[in-house]
């Protein structure tokens, strides 16, 4: 008889328990407060969460948050007539609350596993910060907790995809030597996760610093070029010879920085050799003036 009493107790109590943790598993919020739903309106709120975010694919919830938020939103706008509003300031914390601890963990999880894929798309990056920015600033998420973490890492990662993208243009129009080792280093600081999850971005940082060193390249015998193929075009020797020293010091710089390159070597000569056609056309120039 005492054994069954004990084991009826002792069922009465983990039936109490499960009650317990279904209860908090519904109501508590990321931060660890129980919301619980006391006027009409948070209920209501409350019913539309449960039924149509919570345990939902993101597609669905997403629309459901838009939908849902525009309810607080517009029942928050509304005035009594005796000048009071519709919902106190506590409610639409409330309920902001509900709705955020349900969709929050959905967006991060979905946002997330995009950050993991080969291929990103901009479409997805723009509204993932969007969308975190949102959940944010709607105060509903609070200080120090991880979904908050996560959420600033989602815009920390959009904004480091579109930095490290503007590095990559960048190198394509490199002009200076000094630029390639801080176009480089630049590079270097956005190789992480999840950025290193995109192949192509990843292969077009590790191709910065040659991308950058032939940009530069290109700039500097062009210059040669324009000074070779121009050399009757300057007003007297003493300005066409400025021109000429200063694009064989910048073949000299980038070549002690990174080494001679076979066109290099050619526009260096070709630059050798045109000096003497330029000395003797402004001589002759001279002396027919």
């Amino acid at each position: 008889m005492k054994t069954t009493i004990k084991i009826t107790l002792i069922a009465i109590v983990a039936i109490g328990i499960v009650a317990a943790i279904i209860y908090f598993a519904n109501g508590m919020s990321e931060s660890g407060n129980v919301q619980i739903a006391e006027t009409n309106f948070e209920k209501e709120i409350q019913e539309q969460v449960k039924s149509t975010i919570k345990d939902k694919r993101y597609d669905e919830a997403h629309v459901a948050f838009n939908s849902i938020m525009g309810n607080i939103n517009t029942e928050a706008s509304v005035t009594l007539a005796d000048g009071s509003k519709s919902l106190k300031d506590s409610e639409v914390k409330k309920c902001k609350q509900m709705v955020c601890d349900a969709y929050a963990p959905i967006f991060l999880e979905y946002s997330m596993d995009h950050f993991n894929q080969p291929s990103w798309s901009d479409a997805e990056l723009k509204q993932f910060k969007e969308e975190a920015q949102e959940l944010l600033s709607m105060n509903a998420v609070e200080a120090g907790t991880q979904i908050e973490t996560n959420l600033n890492g989602i815009i920390r990662t959009v904004n480091e995809y579109y930095a490290a993208k503007k590095i990559i243009s960048q190198a394509s129009n490199c002009s200076s030597v000094s630029a390639v080792s801080s176009l480089k280093s630049k590079a270097r600081s956005y190789k992480h996760e999840p950025l290193t999850n995109n192949t192509s971005l990843l292969s077009a940082l590790n191709t910065v610093e040659a991308t950058a060193k032939s940009a530069v390249e290109r700039k500097i015998i062009a210059e040669c070029d324009r000074v070779v193929y121009g050399y009757d075009t300057y007003a007297d020797y003493a300005t066409f010879y400025k021109a000429y020293d200063n694009a064989n010091k910048r073949i000299k710089e980038y070549v002690s920085a990174f080494g001679y390159t076979q066109k290099l070597r050619t526009a260096q000569t070709n630059l050798y050799s045109v000096d003497k056609n330029a000395l003797s056309y402004y001589a002759n120039k001279e002396r027919v003036s």
